[in-house]
């Protein structure tokens, strides 16, 4: 499966701020547009990517949290699924084989302990 990505607001300096990147704008047909789903990443996970999220549109099929992991990987050249990294579906922890759906949303951030 190959997933385009769309990014939004990038962060300067970030990898969807270069000419050329790899990003891609909405591909739209006609007046419909592609179902997407919006990832975003926080604490270091944010600070490796240098990126606070991306929009990537959402193939025919079932799609998980893990696919969705892999295709960033893919885009960024950057490995972030090493060590512990947690991941939630709007906004509720779930496994890496949890299923995603059009308009979700999906974050990745390392383990945070309180204290």
């Amino acid at each position: 499966m190959r997933l385009r990505s769309v990014i939004r607001n990038p962060l300067p300096g970030s990898l969807a701020s270069l000419p050329g990147s790899v990003y891609h704008h909405p591909v739209e047909s006609g007046r419909l547009r592609e179902p997407m789903i919006h990832v975003k990443f926080f604490a270091s996970v944010r600070e490796l990517l240098n990126c606070p999220g991306m929009e990537l549109p959402l193939p025919e099929g079932t799609v998980t949290v893990g696919d969705i992991l892999s295709e960033v990987e893919r885009v960024s050249g950057t490995a972030i699924s090493g060590g512990h990294l947690l991941a939630a579906r709007n906004q509720v922890h779930v496994p890496f084989s949890e299923p995603v759906a059009e308009g979700d949303e999906i974050a990745f951030f390392p383990p945070v302990t309180g204290g």
